[in-house]
This record gives structure tokens, C-alpha cells and sequence, in this order.
């Protein structure tokens, strides 16, 4: 897979995925300098006075596109005016990848009137195509609840510890969607199914923390990482994982799924991501 960030945020978070090898080509787009990085290809664009600019003077990107591979993960932070030039640079390689989008919602009470109408136009928009089937998923996260699930943040770190957050529970759901499962119980969703959020779950009291509020969910899927000794030696493991997944069934038209994936970790890991049909507001 390869990652799309734009604007300041959405290069940030690309910044993070450098550290994974798994992602080839990291692709940053931005009107200011980027720090070099033999792994990423920066692309600057010129700042424009008018936010709808950005949509109409994006450039022929074919040949800055050219390595890209067939999927594709393009992260956005809503509120910036680079922000409407998604659409005019996702629209070059549509048809080259399955894109998914990974969606960073910033908290909306410090935006400008201006910024909280480009975020919700990038918001709504990004849902439509993704839910046209355009795009292959699009992730929504809240900055706000990222915050919340882990207590706090201190201030000068604030922005790079939600990325680290947002970028390694995502590369955990990733890795475990292309592993083969010890035991799984995961098919398909189906095919309208397309808006998704992501979240943790704590191994010791199953309390799970999602990163947005999604509405309407129809499809829950668990994904549970345990070391090898664990799945050779714990007799109730299975049961466990069974008995947690039926408590979360609760609704005769919600589906809910699981996969035990075997890692090399000492902890217990727990990931989840929800998916809806229903466009957010």
C-alpha cells in the first residue's frame, strides 16, 4: 500500500508510516517545505488566495504519480483550504488504484466559520464517492476522541502522539486483514457498506474505546492478536473471545465477526472497526 498525505496534518500522518516497511511510497502534498525524507515524494504546491483555487489549478500529476501502486491510503485532516484540492488529485489516479480514504475530523469548536464550511463540504463529499463506491473505504477519526480515550495529551506533543495513535492502530487493522487468522469468522461486508471508524478494545476489562461516534452500524469486526505460547497453552482463550463477541451481538440486524491472529508480541492486542452504510452528519 501506498500513502497519500495533503495539506499539514494529512502529511504529518504520512509522516508516520514511514516507520512501517509495508507501505512503499509515502506521496506528501503541501504548500510548505517539507523535511526530506528518502522514502517520500513531496509535491509543493503554490498557496492560492481563493480556498476554491486549490480545486481548479491542480496540475497534470501523471508523472509525479507514475510509481504509485494499486492501492492506495489518501489521508486528510478537515478545516484547510488545500483540503478542496482532494478530489481534483484523487480524480488523476481513480483509475490506476482502489483508494481508500483515511479521514481526521479536528475539533470543530476552534474552527473558523469559514474552515468549518470546507470541512464539512470535504466531510460530506468524501462520503458521497466513498459510498458510490469511488472509494474503496473511507476511516473516519475524531481528534477529540482520540484525546479523550487516553486521558489527555501534553500540549507540545499533542498533534504527533494522536498520529502515532491513529497511524499504528490503523497499520495494526491492515496487518491482520492481509494475515492468515488462526480463527475467524470475518467475510466480506457488503458491498453499500463503506463508512468505517476504528478503535482499541483493553485486554483485561474488554471495555473498547472507537475513534468517532459512528451512526448506524451494521457490521462490527474483532480482531484479536495473542503470542504463540497463549494460543498453545490458554484452554479458555477461544471461549473467551466467543463469549465477547455474542455480547456485542445485540441487535438480530447488526453482524459482528472476529479473527485470533497470532503475533509476536508479549501483550495482548485488541483492534475493532465498526462500518455503516448511512452517511455521518
Amino acid at each position: 500500500m501506498d500513502i497519500i498525505g495533503i495539506g499539514k496534518g494529512g502529511c504529518a500522518l504520512a509522516t508516520h508510516f514511514i516507520q512501517y516497511k509495508q507501505y512503499k511510497k509515502i506521496f506528501r502534498i503541501d504548500t510548505e517545505t517539507l523535511s526530506k525524507n528518502e522514502r517520500c515524494f513531496d509535491l509543493l504546491l503554490p498557496s492560492e488566495l481563493i480556498p476554491e483555487d486549490y480545486e481548479k489549478n491542480i496540475p497534470n500529476l501523471k508523472k509525479y504519480f507514475k510509481s504509485i501502486d494499486k492501492e492506495v491510503l489518501f489521508i486528510v485532516v478537515g478545516g484547510g483550504s488545500i483540503s478542496l484540492a482532494s478530489l481534483s488529485i484523487l480524480s488523476q489516479i481513480k483509475d490506476k488504484c482502489s483508494i481508500q480514504i483515511l479521514y481526521v475530523q479536528p475539533e470543530k469548536d476552534f474552527l473558523g466559520h469559514e474552515q468549518l464550511l470546507k470541512e464539512k463540504l470535504v466531510f460530506n463529499v468524501f462520503q458521497e464517492y466513498t459510498r458510490s463506491g469511488l472509494f474503496e473505504r473511507m476511516y473516519i477519526c475524531s481528534n477529540i476522541l482520540i484525546d479523550d480515550l487516553v486521558g489527555g495529551l501534553p500540549v507540545l506533543s499533542f498533534f504527533d502522539s494522536l498520529n502515532k495513535i491513529i497511524t499504528s492502530s490503523f497499520n495494526y487493522i491492515n496487518s491482520f486483514s492481509n494475515m492468515k487468522a488462526v480463527s475467524s469468522t470475518i467475510s466480506r461486508l457488503p458491498e453499500a457498506t463503506r463508512i468505517s471508524t476504528i478503535g482499541v478494545v483493553d485486554p483485561e476489562t474488554f471495555t473498547e474505546s472507537m475513534f468517532f461516534n459512528l451512526d448506524g452500524i451494521t457490521d462490527s469486526v474483532y480482531y484479536f492478536g495473542y503470542n504463540d505460547e497463549l494460543l498453545n497453552t490458554d484452554k479458555s482463550l477461544l471461549k473467551n473471545v466467543k463469549d465477547f463477541v455474542k455480547s456485542k451481538i445485540n441487535d438480530e440486524n447488526k453482524r459482528v465477526s472476529y479473527g485470533i491472529f497470532a503475533t509476536n508480541y508479549e501483550q495482548v492486542i485488541i483492534y475493532c472497526t465498526k462500518h455503516t452504510s448511512i452517511i455521518q452528519n
